[in-house]
């Protein structure tokens, strides 16, 4: 019953992919040998109701695996080094095909030695479609996607989650493989204001602060300021969905003390205040949250999330370096 011989796995990224769910993640732990898969591992499952399992009762993956039922290596090539791969999308290209593509990046002896987009092939590994170089530091998918049909240009995008959204590009094949489709929102000096531009990285929360204490931007103006009870936070990973029972975008995000939140905005790139914590993990670890929209209930009264536990002061038997999936019901009195 050990299915594609995994004893834990941390880091998911998961997209909708040829009717599937296609899912991704980081570092894998194996039974047949000490040195876990670090080159990413994959799977399909099946949608409830297309005869996979009520999310209450676990996700049945379909591992891609190689000869000896192992998980094999997601990234092709023999090149040393780990692989981390993240902004995974499905998007079809001009003329209607669709494609499934993510960002990787390979490491070796603690540094970066590549990185680029990459597509999926027909033997269930990505290959790679463009090596980018050390000078493009963001325009490429990232964190955790979402589609979006922005409402005053009627375009759809994807915003990427990491865990403000703060980069975007058109939902095409063709514009998210040209690093020059991307934007980010950044200060521009011309116009006195955050926009969307080509130019400048995304703001962080820094630079938000620095220019709320220059006063180069005003209350109202305020994307990033989170907090709760008065105590300020910063999110550490997350996601961003929209969710149909709240009718607002919804954040669900770690802090450093592992702890996991959830907060509420109008748009997907902000602004964002108020948050109310969903969970605490004391004696462990908890990151890499995301939540799976494609598992929402009761029209998003009750939705999923999951996070990666490890070990911090405890040591606890099959959830060092392990996922977490939590259920929760948005009508609780609680979130108020």
């Amino acid at each position: 019953n050990l299915a594609g011989g995994v004893l834990a796995q941390s880091d998911v990224q998961m997209a909708m992919f040829q009717g599937k769910c296609f899912w991704l993640w980081g570092s894998t732990q194996r039974a047949a040998h000490p040195i876990g898969n670090l080159r990413g591992a994959g799977a399909t499952s099946d949608l409830t109701a297309t005869g996979g399992l009520d999310p209450t009762q676990g996700i049945h993956f379909n591992y891609f695996v190689d000869d000896r039922g192992d998980t094999m290596p997601m990234l092709a090539g023999k090149e040393p080094g780990s692989v981390r791969l993240d902004g995974l999308v499905s998007v079809k290209d001009s003329a209607g095909v669709e494609h499934l593509i993510v960002h990787y990046q390979r490491e070796d002896q603690g540094k970066r030695v590549e990185h680029g987009i990459a597509e999926i092939g027909a033997e269930h590994q990505f290959e790679r479609i463009t090596v980018l170089g050390e000078d493009y530091t963001w325009q490429f998918p990232q964190g955790h996607a979402v589609r979006v049909t922005d409402e005053k240009d009627k375009v759809e995008r994807y915003y990427f989650a990491t865990s403000f959204a703060h980069v975007r590009v058109p939902a095409t094949y063709e514009a998210m493989t040209s690093p020059g489709s991307y934007e980010a929102l950044a200060w521009d000096d011309s116009k006195g204001a955050v926009v969307w531009q080509q130019l400048q990285p995304p703001m962080t929360k820094a630079d938000e602060d620095r220019y709320i204490t220059k006063k180069m931007i005003t209350e109202k103006e305020e994307r990033m300021q989170l907090s709760s009870a008065g105590a300020e936070l910063t999110p550490c990973s997350g996601s961003i969905r929209w969710n149909a029972f709240l009718k607002q975008w919804i954040m669900i995000f770690s802090t450093e003390d592992s702890a996991i939140w959830l907060a509420r905005s109008p748009a997907v790139d902000g602004p964002w205040h108020k948050a109310v914590q969903l969970a605490t993990h004391e004696g462990h670890k908890a990151d890499a949250v995301v939540q799976f929209d494609v598992f929402d209930q009761e029209q998003g009264k009750v939705i999923y999330f999951q996070t990666t536990i490890s070990a911090g002061e405890l040591k606890t038997p099959r959830y060092d370096g392990n996922a977490m999936m939590y259920r929760v019901d948005l009508s609780d009195p609680r979130l108020k």
